[in-house]
């Protein structure tokens, strides 16, 4: 049985902080604000830095990384909230 999956997977619940009209609940979770983040994923894909895999877009890879030392979060607590397996957390 599955282990991760809950409805609001963490690519939805990043679409919906993104485009929400308030944009703290954004800026409590990320510690940026939208336009920052925006741009940092812009900055580190253009760049080559970071591309899109398989299973995760970029900009969750952000969002995950920014969940992590952001917030002083787990490995464990990221696959809770993105709902991806603790190896694509790590990666």
């Amino acid at each position: 049985m599955p282990a991760r999956n809950s409805v609001l997977a963490g690519s939805a619940k990043l679409a919906e902080l993104l485009t929400s009209e308030n944009e703290t609940p954004f800026r409590e979770q990320m510690r940026m604000g939208r336009e920052a983040f925006l741009t940092l994923c812009r900055e580190l894909t253009q760049r080559g830095l970071l591309s899109d895999s398989l299973h995760i877009n970029a900009q969750e890879q952000v969002a995950i990384f920014l969940f992590i030392v952001g917030q002083n979060q787990s490995n464990r607590a990221a696959q809770d909230k993105f709902q991806h397996s603790g190896e694509t957390i790590s990666k």
